[in-house]
């Protein structure tokens, strides 16, 4: 069996789009799953250098306050990609606080590591 490689070129305008390799003419075909329902299909074609370009369309019910996670697995089924769309303003502000204190956090270990280094004598 071939092993299949996949990069992700773009997600734009509710387009994913990646540059697949090591497919046999017969396996071309791409299902985007979100829950375990398949949400969308597609099918790679040859681009230059025997790269196969893959563009899977996603629905615009995606789009809202609930945060999604989009599997692009093969038609064999297996999980080559996944991604989440997330887009509630809400979600940007307490992913920005979680980050604020996650730093808060480390600045903390920082100066309990470097206290412990200097009490203990080590560089």
């Amino acid at each position: 069996m071939r092993s299949i490689g996949l990069t992700r070129l773009s997600l734009h305008n509710g387009v994913y789009e990646a540059a697949v390799t090591g497919l046999s003419e017969d396996a071309l075909g791409f299902e985007a799953v979100v829950a375990d329902q398949v949400i969308a299909r597609a099918q790679a074609v040859l681009g230059k250098d025997g790269v196969h370009l893959l563009r899977v369309e996603l629905p615009a019910h995606l789009i809202g306050s609930q945060p999604h996670i989009v599997d692009i697995r093969s038609e064999a089924g297996v999980s080559l990609d996944r991604f989440a769309v997330m887009t509630d303003a809400q979600v940007a502000g307490d992913l920005r606080a979680e980050l604020d204190l996650l730093r808060a956090e480390f600045d903390l270990l920082k100066a309990a590591f470097r206290r412990h280094c200097s009490d203990t004598g080590a560089d």
